[in-house]
């Protein structure tokens, strides 16, 4: 049944994201891949170099062991 007091709605305009909204998502993605890298490749490193940069296993496993979007 159709009434004269929706007549008066009219529809909303649909919101697209700007372009500022898709840069900060590209960085964020981006961020979370180097991170994502940067942990695998500390992984990798071995006993000799750990200790020249100053952090033993116990430390590169809890950082390792972290969700990419976890700083």
């Amino acid at each position: 049944m159709y009434t004269a007091q929706y007549a008066k709605i009219a529809p909303r305009p649909v919101r697209v994201p700007g372009p500022r909204l898709l840069a900060k998502a590209a960085r964020l993605a981006i961020s979370w891949y180097d991170r994502w890298i940067m942990r695998q490749e500390l992984s990798d490193l071995d006993d000799r170099i750990l200790r020249d940069i100053g952090l033993d296993r116990e430390v590169v496993r809890r950082e390792i062991e972290k969700p990419f979007w976890r700083p």
